[in-house]
């Protein structure tokens, strides 16, 4: 990943970004306004009902969660709000920004903490539960962040990566040559052959709109 870049595309947009989340908004940016209206508010809302009911079937109340790539916190604060203990992390300081802010506003400050951290070249903490959701397709060489979170996980990974769709990879190579950085599609196989390398089992394996989820369990000795 060509972190600087990516960093400050997100740092730039991370406002616009944050409003994908929400129905009715008005994006700053003529192109991020067309981004969102014709493909991110429409994967989120898909995407956040589906972690949400996945976040409720883990039962992370009083569970320890590390949520990699948290953008502005939506999957964190849900979390937090069913009595999990969150730390949220991401490469943009403008995103964490946001994410502090979304956490003031739903007053979950004291159970979601967020903070700017390079999840490849800094340690991360451990925890029950680690979500990294849409942070995969920005890596060439993904093995260091899977091998470090499987590492840092004491019980469940889940990653969510964009699927394989045509027509929206060649759109979305277009939209990242404009961006100035490139984004990357992973065989699913790959994924789980290197979670299993490092002592994760497939529990269970999800596709839904545009994403795949991989639940991913610690194997027992």
């Amino acid at each position: 990943m060509t972190k600087t870049k990516v960093e400050n595309y997100f740092d730039q947009w991370a406002s616009d970004y944050n409003l994908a989340f929400q129905k009715e908004a008005q994006e700053k940016n003529p192109l991020q306004k067309l981004i969102n209206f014709l493909f991110r508010r429409k994967t989120f809302y898909f995407r956040n009902k589906h972690l949400e009911d996945l976040i409720l079937s883990l039962k992370v109340k009083n569970k320890k969660i590390l949520d990699i790539g948290c953008g502005p916190g939506q999957t964190a604060l849900f979390a937090a709000n069913q009595g999990a203990q969150v730390i949220g992390l991401d490469i943009s300081k403008e995103m964490i920004r946001m994410a502090q802010k979304n956490a003031k506003k739903t007053r979950l400050s004291t159970s979601a903490k967020f903070m700017v951290k390079d999840c490849v070249k800094e340690n991360i903490p451990s925890a029950d539960i680690i979500f990294c959701i849409a942070v995969l397709e920005y890596y060439k060489d993904i093995e260091p962040i899977i091998k470090k979170m499987c590492q840092a996980s004491h019980e469940t990974l889940v990653i969510c990566d964009t699927q394989f769709i045509l027509w929206r990879i060649m759109l979305r190579k277009l939209l990242s040559y404009f961006k100035g950085f490139p984004v990357y599609y992973h065989n699913s196989l790959k994924i789980e052959a290197m979670a299993r390398k490092y002592g994760f089992k497939t529990t269970k394996i999800i596709d839904l709109h545009t994403f795949r989820t991989y639940v991913f369990s610690r194997k027992k000795h």
